[in-house]
């Protein structure tokens, strides 16, 4: 008889933790790159991509899931239902 163990569900603390961990791994990766020999132009194009995605995972964050599953299905509700009967003609 198995016991019965904790399922693999994503629960949105661990999410946002891992999102938190992504962004301080980032400013480690980003210190990383100013050492490295690169250009003016290469390590200011790499700072703008650590920005924006940092930017990124913050809105994320910002967002709770319920409030993202909700503007999800709003986006759904606004659609129109691809087995609809077309309207072909006059009548």
């Amino acid at each position: 008889k198995k016991k019965s163990s904790e399922k693999g569900y994503i629960h949105e603390d661990n999410d946002q933790n891992k999102n938190v961990k992504e962004l301080i791994d980032g400013e480690n990766k980003l210190n990383d790159i100013l050492n490295m020999n690169l250009t003016e132009s290469e390590k200011a194009y790499h700072l703008v991509l650590k920005k924006r995605e940092k930017q990124r995972i913050e809105s994320i964050l910002k967002e709770s899931y319920r409030d993202r599953l909700q503007k999800f299905n709003d986006n759904l509700a606004s659609l129109s239902e691809h087995f609809d009967i077309p309207k072909v003609g006059p009548g």
